[in-house]
């Protein structure tokens, strides 16, 4: 049986979207940014929340109250899920699901496997 764990956290940041008719003049937006990770059946407290918010904080760091475009090429809100789907893949996490909400209304999701090559190559 596979377990998920969440953790909900909120940034806001600036972007624009280069050539978009809409997006591409500089704007924010208050993110929310939800967490999932896998935890193994019967092992109690596989991941303890303040190990995650230690480690995913100083990424989140790195994105909040910034112009996004400094950190990634083209921040969509699909790029802004799967850069911080990598990163935190990269800290060795066993991170299952992000989602970015750019509002009530709008979210992306990205779905992967720990154990899969997220390399792109």
């Amino acid at each position: 049986m596979k377990h998920h764990i969440f953790r909900k956290y909120e940034i806001s940041s600036a972007h624009y979207l280069p050539g978009h008719p809409k997006c591409g003049v500089v704007h924010g937006h208050n993110y929310l940014i939800e967490l999932g990770f896998e935890t193994k059946d019967g092992e109690p407290l596989y991941l303890d929340f303040a190990e995650i918010d230690l480690r995913v904080k100083k990424l989140l760091k790195n994105l909040d109250h910034r112009l996004l475009n400094d950190v990634i090429k083209y921040p969509s809100v699909e790029n802004i899920a799967t850069y911080i789907f990598k990163e935190l893949y990269s800290e060795r996490l066993p991170i299952k699901i992000v989602r970015v909400h750019e509002d009530s209304r709008s979210y992306c999701e990205v779905v992967g496997d720990y154990d899969e090559d997220i390399s792109g190559e």
